[in-house]
């Protein structure tokens, strides 16, 4: 059956759809709760390590998820499938075979799968509610909250006000046991704050005092989140978060009439009182100022080089984790290129590097299990445990999902017209891509 097929019998379409009033859903609301349970979880058991923030989050993921489509499912709603939608699938159909095929251990392989079956679930939920004002702002303001809160934790640690919530040497975590994972999760929440400075609104679906609260609530999950990242001395999402910036940044240099008129988008699709190029430069003045902050606020944490040091290492190659990084990628690439078909197997990563890994190795540890479970570059990462193939449909994915945000960019900005939510959207994406090159976070089922 083609595509076409599909679109004439109505389980793949290419328009939004159009929902029943401004309203949230409860298969939207059980969602959204799932977010802010899974981001505050975690048990108390130091035997597990990483686990015992990885584990419980991943599990209430994977269960909220399901519980919404099923809710969605039992209201007789339609989850239509657009093309997004369908590469997801087809990956998801991929690391089947490939888990069947090819890994092995399928325990591992599994628990990726179930991370991979969460996210399709969650855009197909979240789809047919994005279209809709008060639903869309609902979810953008779970988002940023849970960023914030990660972020609020992070703070406190790094202060001295909280304390054993982190592993050894890895604070301040906050909620993720481990700095680097925190910091990524709360990079990833940051484009959320940006949407709701500036949010497209039909007339009257919310009053002006509700959209002055978001806007406040945007600076506050701005300003403490970058301070929370400028205290974990995470160098992939200083990254990360510079390339947003600077794609923020690129979208105010199009020469354009700007326009504050209350009704001048179509569809009776109301602009609030902010521009999107105000909107844009008040984002990074709260990013600003949430990084001074992060850099003169005195640490508690017993730090073994200064602040300063990291900055000077940040493009580090030669020696320490950098070093340690390249040799894990050539590794890994050797693994890709004994089983270009169907990789290793999904999960697998971590069971055959040791196999490929030579003498000396800085990733092979002295432990029953001598490395990691998941590697330091999603990309890298993907290329081995599911072959070329199984690349190509993440990176057809993301172009998909990129597409019609490029194309609405450089049809709008000549117009002065931009819309923040396409700007927001790819700078998320890039913040994947940069965290991804250098890190596991698409393989996580709460990012």
């Amino acid at each position: 059956m083609s595509v076409q097929d599909l679109r004439r019998v109505g389980l793949i379409s290419s328009q939004p759809p159009v929902a029943g009033g401004d309203r949230v859903r409860v298969e939207l609301l059980v969602l959204l709760f799932g977010i802010i349970a899974a981001t505050l979880l975690w048990v108390d058991a130091p035997r597990l390590a990483t686990e015992q923030y990885r584990l419980p989050k991943e599990l209430v993921s994977v269960t909220i998820t399901g519980v919404a489509a099923a809710i969605a499912l039992a209201a007789g709603r339609r989850m239509r499938v657009d093309d997004a939608g369908l590469l997801a699938l087809a990956c998801l159909g991929w690391s089947l075979v490939s888990l069947g095929m090819r890994a092995e251990n399928v325990w591992l392989g599994w628990r990726l799968i179930a991370g991979y079956w969460c996210g399709v679930l969650a855009y197909l939920v979240v789809r047919d509610h994005a279209h809709v004002g008060l639903a869309r702002a609902a979810i953008l303001v779970c988002i940023a909250c849970a960023g914030a809160a990660v972020a609020l934790t992070m703070v406190l640690e790094y202060v001295g006000l909280i304390d054993g919530h982190s592993l050894l040497h890895r604070a301040p975590s906050g909620l993720f046991g481990h700095r680097n994972h925190a910091a990524h999760f709360v990079t990833l929440s940051l484009p959320a704050s940006l949407v709701l400075l500036h949010p497209s609104l039909r007339k009257g679906a919310m009053p002006a005092s509700s959209r002055h609260l978001l806007r406040v609530l945007a600076l506050v999950c701005a300003v403490t989140g970058a301070a929370a990242i400028v205290m974990t001395r995470s160098r992939a999402s200083w990254v990360a978060l510079l390339a947003a910036v600077v794609l923020a940044s690129c979208t105010l240099l199009r020469r354009g009439r700007s326009r504050d008129s209350d009704e001048r988008l179509s569809g009776g699709i109301a602009a609030t009182h902010s521009t999107h190029r105000r909107a844009v430069v008040t984002w990074i003045v709260a990013l600003t100022a949430g990084t001074i902050i992060g850099v003169a606020i005195p640490s508690r944490l017993d730090w073994r080089t200064p602040l300063s040091d990291t900055v000077t290492r940040l493009g580090e190659y030669d020696r320490g984790s950098g070093r340690g990084r390249l040799i894990q990628y050539a590794t890994t690439l050797s693994m890709a290129a004994a089983s270009p078909a169907l990789g290793v197997g999904p999960g697998n990563w971590g069971v055959m590097y040791p196999r490929f890994a030579r003498r000396g190795d800085p990733n092979i540890g002295p432990e029953a299990v001598p490395t990691g479970r998941l590697p330091l570059s999603d990309w890298l990462g993907a290329l081995s445990e599911l072959g070329v193939l199984g690349l190509l449909l993440v990176i057809l994915m993301a172009l998909v999902i990129a597409f019609p945000a490029m194309r609405a960019l450089g049809r709008r900005a000549t117009r002065g017209d931009v819309r923040t939510e396409d700007a927001a959207l790819l700078m998320l994406l890039v913040e994947v891509i940069v965290l991804g090159a250098l890190d596991a976070v698409a393989q996580n089922a709460l990012q």
